[in-house]
């Protein structure tokens, strides 16, 4: 292993390199040099002294402790840099360093004010090591305090977004380090980025939102799509907290390919009709699919063309099967609009597999004898009703599926009458 950094494992410094790798414009942390971290360095005396970091670094950080006198303290954390510096070394194969684990733990061990959440006894701990402090190197060390440029602020908390793809990460720094450049530029005060485009009423609202609204939209799509997690932090001394919500890769997978599908009309009807239930679903891994269809107003939420988006990539679903119900599924439309829908109710109301089956049996009788055609051919039936190895037949699907299909194109069709 050679270079200065690579990807830990450790939010903090993860998200410390990947505010380097922005301040550089460097897309790898293998490029980055000990040039670009003096260069950088010295510029973070200047910035923190304008930055309120109480939530980040706790209430007593050593570029404002009150212990010091307020005209030392930009002198006073330059040396304390300048010391991490000299002290670094190329990363190797094996270490002691608690978060990269190339590097022996060669400084002395810190605590809150060097590392979140880090310390002994009543604190509430990103590592717990039932011991005082945490063993790191200078490395390390050094990239926890490029990581408030790469924070973003939500509700007085702070967020860090995870993920194993470096790329993704540099793609945020871009964003957030950019703030603080503005912001440097017009010799103001300092502040965490906060995304503007969108409001969120939840956690796990604010994540899905980041990513489909601030991330994708950036010009880079991410192959394989990679998880994400969210930390979302306080440091502040009187009340720290620490909490995390995971973006499964399906979930990314999903809003990625809606994105570059030209499908985002689509997705945002999705979201705006639907509770915040639907964020907390996708985050989770848990099944969205019946947000897709509004029973009472017969209507398709989002369209059929993101619903099938969504169950190929997230559900997993067979897209020979899928094929086989949206078939049946105009076959089913088009006898229904030829019989003025009189039967649609029966199907809605089903509520049992030998029910629903019952009353397509009754329509594809019906159809048959009318002359439109079956409804469901022979080859079709394992596909709509295929069973588990307990012998569980998955039927609510198909129902629901089906009356999708069925929804969409009754207002198509009212919409060519219209």
């Amino acid at each position: 292993m050679s270079g200065i950094y690579h990807l830990t494992g450790n939010p903090f410094v993860d998200s410390g390199i990947a505010a380097l790798c922005s301040l550089s414009k460097k897309d790898n942390p293998m490029e980055l040099e000990l040039s670009d971290l003096r260069r950088y360095a010295r510029r973070l005396p200047s910035w923190f002294t304008r930055w309120k970091l109480g939530a980040f670094f706790g209430p007593n950080p050593k570029f404002s402790n009150p212990a010091i006198p307020k005209e030392d303290r930009k002198r006073h954390y330059a040396e304390y840099l300048n010391r991490r510096l000299e002290q670094i070394r190329p990363a190797s194969n094996e270490g002691t360093c608690a978060a990269c684990g190339s590097r022996d733990a060669d400084v002395e061990r810190v605590f809150r004010e060097i590392h979140p959440l880090t310390g002994s006894g009543t604190f509430l701990n990103f590592f717990s090591f039932f011991e005082p402090g945490l063993p790191l190197c200078a490395a390390c060390v050094l990239a926890i305090q490029f990581a408030p440029l790469y924070s973003m602020s939500r509700r007085g908390r702070l967020v860090l977004i995870h993920s194993h793809d470096m790329r993704l990460m540099v793609n945020v720094a871009r964003l957030t380090v950019h703030q603080i450049q503005r912001l440097d530029a017009r010799g103001g005060q300092l502040d965490f980025f906060t995304p503007r485009s969108y409001a969120a009423r939840s956690d796990e609202e604010f994540l899905v939102k980041l990513v489909y609204e601030v991330i994708l939209p950036r010009g880079r799509a991410y192959y394989p799509p990679p998880a994400i997690r969210m930390y979302v932090f306080r440091n502040s001394g009187q009340r720290n907290e620490l909490g995390y919500i995971d973006l499964p890769t399906q979930a990314f997978h999903f809003l990625q390919e809606a994105y570059t599908g030209e499908l985002n009309a689509s997705l945002d009807e999705l979201f705006k009709q639907s509770s915040l239930e639907i964020y907390q679903r996708l985050v989770t891994g848990r099944s969205i699919w019946w947000f897709f269809i509004d029973r009472r107003k017969r209507r398709v939420v989002g369209g059929s063309k993101l619903f099938e988006l969504y169950v190929k990539v997230v559900e997993g679903m067979d897209p020979a099967r899928l094929e086989a119900i949206r078939k049946v599924g105009k076959r089913l439309s088009r006898y229904l609009e030829k019989t003025g829908y009189k039967q649609l109710r029966d199907l809605e109301v089903a509520d049992g597999y030998q029910q629903f089956l019952l009353e397509l049996n009754r329509i594809q009788k019906d159809a048959v004898e009318k002359r439109i055609g079956p409804i469901v051919e022979i080859d079709d039936f394992t596909k709509l009703f295929p069973e588990n190895q307990e012998g569980r037949v998955f039927w609510k699907e198909t129902q629901n599926i089906l009356l999708l299909y069925v929804y969409e194109l009754m207002h198509k069709e009212k919409e060519v009458r219209s």
